[in-house]
């Protein structure tokens, strides 16, 4: 039988910087307000051991792995149109509350990104009202596509962006921070 207190339920807050070799910890910013949910994909690809004495496969041995992180941003604002149209930082000029996003080519760029989740119950509510975070960082993370950006009057402009989670060799402990991605709860109270 399942135990609802490991039911979490619960928002993330993204916030995204410059990649930081070798899982340093980076400089973010929050990127505000999200739409739907922040989700996090994986997938494989696998090389199929099969004979011909057997209908099934006898093994099946991973080939590739692919991670994907996909969230909405709500609030336009134009520091978060250029991440998500892959413009260096010059590109973005002006100053409070004039700026001008000139676009260029896109550029090759990797990021950090956090999500820290507040779950309303989770396996440490236990501990008291305040069950703790859930904090998921992916070190290197390059944009790899964002859905087209809808100017109406009826919706708010909303910048989906999927970043694919590239491998990150600069790490020298894999074993506590992953090459990908590091997942920590953390209990408070």
């Amino acid at each position: 039988m399942g135990a609802s207190q490991n039911i979490v339920l619960g928002r993330a807050d993204v916030s995204i910087g410059a990649w930081v070799t070798n899982g340093g910890a980076g400089s973010l910013t929050a990127i505000g307000h999200t739409s739907g949910p922040v989700s996090l994909e994986t997938t494989w690809d696998n090389f199929r051991v099969e004979s011909e004495q057997q209908l099934g496969a006898l093994a099946a041995e991973p080939t590739k792995v692919t991670h994907k992180l996909k969230f909405s941003m709500l609030e336009s604002l134009l520091e978060n149109w250029r991440i998500a149209l892959r413009q260096l930082a010059a590109q973005k000029t002006g100053t409070t509350p004039n700026f001008i996003l000139a676009l260029a080519d896109p550029s090759v760029q990797y990021w950090q990104i956090q999500l820290v989740g507040k779950p309303i119950r989770s396996a440490l509510s236990a501990l008291g009202p305040n069950p703790g975070s859930r904090t998921i960082t992916a070190w290197r993370a390059a944009l790899e596509s964002t859905d087209a950006i809808q100017l109406t009057k009826d919706s708010p402009q909303i910048l989906v962006c999927t970043f694919d989670l590239m491998y990150d060799e600069s790490i020298a402990a894999p074993t506590t921070a992953g090459n990908y991605l590091k997942v920590v709860d953390t209990a408070v109270g």
